[in-house]
């Protein structure tokens, strides 16, 4: 009886180490995605890459030629002239961004600032130079922490609980170094994650809200648990291997996915938002994108557009002109309010 209880003892022992080292490998698989570890640790200037060539920088239109650029090739995207700032985020870490060269008459022009997602950088923001000077802006695009320029400290991505800071403060900075200028805030993916996070605070601050006009938001994320249970991409893995996974991540990377949701702090979205997604998206689930733009406040102008083509994060290369008609149209919304905020405005 002895060696029996010894044996299942053992075997139970076994068992745990087993589910243990699953968690602790599908935590890294959330927190490093798409890059070996490594790479999350090491400062690097960005560059092509496949997807970049193929999918961020491609016409994906029906009947576009393969890896066709709508406006930019990803090469052209890496020689555009830009001015590089770093700011230091609450967090502690350096914040890079970059501000590009505008061929606008006017100085004064708004600027757009792009939130990239996760293992992305600035280049994917340096897409939409041209859509965003034919709107009348003048480009920006951040390197998130942990990505491109920015600081490294190795955790990997935190879903916008870390990186919510990186945003606050790239606005801030920018408010500093152009002031008067007006913003429209544009994220994709962890990108729109990290601003939804970061805008609680940002619209809470008069300096920054009096100059924050419009917001898009690309393919929402609602929780880290969400698009880990709900993904289509998701592996047929239990649900409790999967609870521990999202438990370990969290505990690596010092946060709490559970309790840091951006769906949570959607009711905080003040300003016109307009969000996007494509139906080819193939890793955020429609019924996700609808509980998300329903957590927006219902008295502040809202718009939900479901696009036809493109991909996740890359909803503007397969319908580059209505994607710019309702980023237009968010902005007039979203004008037209800052208007009526100051008309109501009594020192």
């Amino acid at each position: 009886m002895t060696k029996v209880l010894r044996g299942l003892f053992i075997l139970i022992l076994v068992g745990i180490a087993g589910v243990g080292a699953s968690a602790f490998y599908l935590s890294g698989l959330l927190l490093f995605r798409d890059k070996p570890r490594s790479d999350w640790a090491t400062v690097k200037t960005p560059q092509c890459s496949t997807w970049l060539e193929t999918v961020a920088y491609a016409d994906l239109r029906e009947g576009a030629p393969r890896a066709k650029p709508i406006d930019l090739s990803c090469e052209e995207g890496t020689r555009l002239e830009h001015s590089l700032f770093s700011v230091k985020a609450i967090t502690g870490m350096d914040i890079a961004y970059k501000v590009y060269k505008s061929a606008l008459p006017s100085p004064e022009a708004p600027l757009f600032l792009h939130v990239h997602g996760v293992s992305g950088n600035s280049l994917h923001g340096a897409r939409y130079l041209k859509m965003a000077e034919r709107l009348g802006f003048q480009l920006v695009a951040m390197d998130l922490s942990n990505h491109g320029e920015s600081q490294r400290d190795g955790k990997g991505a935190a879903y916008g609980c870390r990186e919510e800071a990186d945003v606050v403060a790239v606005v801030e900075d920018l408010l500093r170094r152009f002031p008067g200028r007006d913003l429209y805030l544009h994220a994709s993916s962890m990108g729109a994650m990290s601003l939804t996070n970061a805008l609680p605070r940002l619209l809470a601050s008069e300096a920054t809200a009096a100059h924050i006009v419009a917001v898009s938001l690309e393919n929402p994320i609602s929780s880290v648990r969400d698009v880990v249970t709900k993904s289509p991409l998701t592996p047929p893995v239990p649900g409790f291997l999967l609870d521990m996974g999202i438990l370990v991540a969290g505990w690596r990377a010092g946060y709490n996915f559970d309790t840091c949701r951006p769906i949570d702090n959607a009711k905080f979205v003040r300003v016109p938002v307009l969000v996007q997604w494509s139906e080819k998206d193939d890793l955020v689930p429609r019924a996700m994108i609808e509980d998300f733009f329903a957590a927006l406040p219902s008295d502040v102008p809202r718009t939900l557009e479901i696009f036809p083509g493109g991909g996740h994060s890359a909803v503007w290369n397969g319908n580059p002109t209505l994607y710019e008609e309702q980023t237009a149209e968010n902005w007039r919304k979203g004008v037209a309010a800052q208007a009526e905020r100051k008309a109501d405005f009594r020192p």
